[in-house]
Parts: C-alpha cells; sequence; structure tokens
C-alpha cells in the first residue's frame, strides 16, 4: 500500500505513515472510533457539562442529607442523572443511618 499523501510505501496493517504522519484509510477509522469512546466517557448534559459530582457537594450531602436529597432531585431533573444518583444516594444513606443510630439511643 502507498501513502496517499507523500506516495511513500507502506505497510498494509499500517495506521499511519512513517514518511509522513497522515493517518491510512485504517488509522483514520480507528481514531474516530477512539474520539467516540473517548467522548462517551463522560456523559454530558445539553450545556456541555460533565456528569460528574464534586467532592464538596459529595460533603455536604453526607453532612446535610435533605441537601444531598434536593441535590439529587435537581442535578437528575437537569440531566445530569450519575451526579444526581450519587448525591441522592449519599443523602439517603446517611438519613438511614441517623435513624437507626436515633432509634438505637431510644
Amino acid at each position: 500500500m502507498y501513502c496517499k499523501n507523500c506516495g511513500r510505501q507502506i505497510d498494509d496493517n499500517a495506521d499511519v505513515c512513517l514518511g509522513c504522519g497522515v493517518y491510512t484509510d485504517k488509522g483514520r477509522a480507528m481514531a474516530g472510533y477512539q474520539n467516540s469512546y473517548q467522548n462517551s466517557q463522560y456523559a454530558q448534559n445539553q450545556q456541555g457539562q460533565p456528569d460528574v459530582s464534586t467532592n464538596g457537594l459529595d460533603i455536604l450531602s453526607f453532612l446535610i442529607p435533605i441537601a444531598g436529597v434536593i441535590l439529587g432531585i435537581v442535578y437528575m431533573a437537569t440531566g445530569r442523572p450519575n451526579a444526581g444518583r450519587r448525591y441522592l444516594t449519599i443523602g439517603l444513606v446517611t438519613w438511614a443511618i441517623v435513624f437507626i443510630l436515633i432509634m438505637m439511643i431510644r
């Protein structure tokens, strides 16, 4: 096979031309697959914000469980379900722990 850019002979299985660095047809297809895979690693909402939670809000959800529940509902409603589920889970688990501790003290 020959490079379409510089005409140098290259291996049939090559992803890029070693002479000029241009992707071959196979290399372009692989690069497109990798880019689509990388883009799917972190889901994004309509505004382009990543759907990940932050440590500060995780801690807030733990210390004030109602805040975690509210954050979870708001984040899920605004198109960030992964972060929303995390905050909601932290808030509800913390509430359950507090409830069990209070029942044990009584």
